[in-house]
This record gives C-alpha cells, sequence and structure tokens, in this order.
C-alpha cells in the first residue's frame, strides 16, 4: 500500500533528524580528520572516549535515578565490549591520518555486512535476497573505493589496514551487544563501553606529549557536540518514523562528508570513488526496502542500526 500524502508529510521530521545525524557523522568524521594532525591516535581517542564519557553519565543516572543501573553478572561480557569499542576507535585514528574522510566514509558501511555475515554464521540468522545484494555491492564499492586511492598511491595501503580491522573490531562489538542484549539494559551496556573505553585510553594517551594549540579548541568541542547531536538525532528519527522510510538517508552520509572534505580538508573526488559510494548506497537502500517487507527483517535491520550508535 502507497503512502498517502499525509503520512509522506508526517514522516518528514523522521527524515530531517536522519539528515541532520549524517551530517553531524560528516562533521566528526572532518574534525577527526583536522584534530588527527597535531594529536596522536591515543590521544584522540582519549579525548572522543572521555566527551561521550562525560555527555553519557548525566543521562544515565538522570534517567534511572539509582546506581541498580551498574549492577551486572557478565562484567567479562562487558570488559571485552569496552576493549574491543576501545580497539576500534584507536585503529580508526590511526587510519584517518592516512586515509581521506570520503573513503572513510564509504568504508563505515562495510560495519554492517561485516555484522549481516557474522550474525548469518554464528547466530543461524535468515538471509533473502536483498542481504546477498547488500554484501555484494557493498564489497564492490568498496574495492572500486579503495583501488582508486591505492592505485593512484594517494594512500599508503596501511590506512586502510588500520580501517578494516578497526570495522572488524566494530564487527565484534555488535556481536558482544548482541550476546549482552538478552539480560543487560542499554544504560548498562553504555555506561561499562564508555567508562572502560576510557580507561583504557588513559595509560596510552599520557604516554605522549601534550601539546595544545588553542586554535584546535573549537575542533574538539565540534566533535563533542556532532557526537551529541547524532546519538539524539538517530534516535528520534526512528521514534518518529519507521525504519524503511528514514534510514536510506543515513547514505547522504557519504555526501556530506564529500562536501566537507573538498571545501575545509581541500581533498578532491575520484571517478572511481564515486562509482563504489553509489555502489554501497545502491546495495544499502535496496536491503531496506527488501527486508522491511517482513516484520522479522525489520526487527534485524532497527536493531542492528540502534546497537551502531552506542556501540563506539
Amino acid at each position: 500500500m502507497k503512502n498517502n500524502p499525509q503520512e509522506l508529510r508526517n514522516n518528514v521530521p523522521g527524515i530531517l533528524l536522519m539528515l541532520l545525524n549524517a551530517f553531524s557523522l560528516s562533521v566528526l568524521y572532518t574534525c577527526s580528520k583536522k584534530l588527527r594532525v597535531v594529536f596522536e591516535a591515543e590521544q584522540l581517542t582519549f579525548l572522543y572516549k572521555s566527551i561521550v564519557f562525560v555527555c553519557s553519565i548525566p543521562w544515565i543516572f538522570y534517567k534511572h535515578r539509582s546506581l541498580s543501573v551498574l549492577k551486572t553478572s557478565r562484567i567479562g561480557l562487558h570488559f571485552m565490549r569496552g576493549l574491543s569499542a576501545f580497539l576500534g576507535s584507536l585503529l580508526f585514528y590511526h587510519s584517518i591520518l592516512y586515509v581521506n574522510t570520503t573513503e572513510v566514509a564509504a568504508f563505515t558501511y562495510l560495519e554492517p555486512l561485516i555484522v549481516t555475515v557474522l550474525s548469518v554464521v554464528l547466530f543461524k540468522e535468515k538471509y533473502h535476497t536483498g542481504t546477498i545484494v547488500f554484501i555484494l555491492c557493498g564489497l564492490i564499492g568498496n574495492i572500486l573505493v579503495f583501488s582508486s586511492s591505492y592505485s593512484s598511491k594517494y594512500t599508503p595501503l596501511i590506512g586502510y589496514v588500520y580501517l578494516i580491522f578497526a570495522l572488524l573490531c566494530w564487527g565484534a562489538n555488535n556481536i558482544f551487544i548482541k550476546m549482552l542484549g538478552n539480560t543487560e539494559r542499554t544504560a548498562t551496556q553504555l555506561f561499562y563501553n564508555v567508562f572502560l573505553g576510557t580507561a583504557f585510553s588513559i595509560p596510552l594517551a599520557f604516554r605522549h606529549a601534550w601539546s595544545i594549540d588553542l586554535s584546535y579548541i573549537p575542533y574538539i568541542l565540534l566533535m563533542g557536540a556532532a557526537h551529541v547531536v547524532h546519538i539524539v538525532s538517530f534516535f528520534k528519527a526512528f521514534k518518529l518514523s519507521p525504519v524503511s522510510v528514514v534510514f536510506p538517508f543515513d547514505y547522504t552520509r557519504l555526501i556530506f562528508t564529500a562536501l566537507l572534505a573538498y571545501f575545509f580538508l581541500g581533498q578532491n573526488l575520484t571517478v572511481m570513488t564515486v562509482a563504489g559510494c553509489i555502489m554501497i548506497i545502491a546495495g544499502g537502500v535496496f536491503m531496506i526496502y527488501s527486508e522491511a517487507r517482513t516484520k522479522y527483517g525489520l526487527k534485524q535491520i532497527k536493531h542492528s542500526i540502534e546497537s551502531e550508535v552506542v556501540n563506539k
């Protein structure tokens, strides 16, 4: 059944919020690239994790108003989740020194692909035509993006190695989220994730000398603000509109990132990079509309993309 004009109008706020989410992530990538010039990856990981910690803790305790939210019988699994998220962020910030931000944005769409494959293999989850198309388009699209820069010697191979291992860590982190999801509340998971991530980053970050250039303070603050806007707009979008309507607009992240990279970082796009991004977008949108035809498929998509927000 087609949506009537009133239903379409009702979805506009959700779509706008998803566009805001995509833009905030693009700002986050751009700020990270700027800051990586003056900070080591370990320092930038600490800054990011501590910002998330400061932003998250008031919300956790305001919402629950009790220390009972910290109770858990699965501390080992929380530890593994926090470690995998921390390693993912650390490797990501190592990679962003070498890889341009548009390519980073494209490669991050490999994460749901990795999670999809692991879910099918480890948890015997169902897969359909949309899943297969998504995997193939994602792989082909990222191969095009990779070949564009590497063949032209724009980007050292080590940058992609860091990025791929970061995505593997985040993919494993999503699996830990799935394992914790049956018994642990979201707030409990979020607390241990941000607490452990900050704790892991402290000793590594302070091995390096901190040379603060005041001109970069706005980028640090903007990175924190972008993260908060990302979380709020992402969840609000799903409350206002169906997943199948709003989530395809998350792929505008590639467009926003390319524009910010061009105007603020002086990065140009190649034809192969554009072709790869189009393949990634096409595969993702096809999967969403294909899987969303079933209640089960829609539920799986929503769980996967919501876990992405709180996993890093």
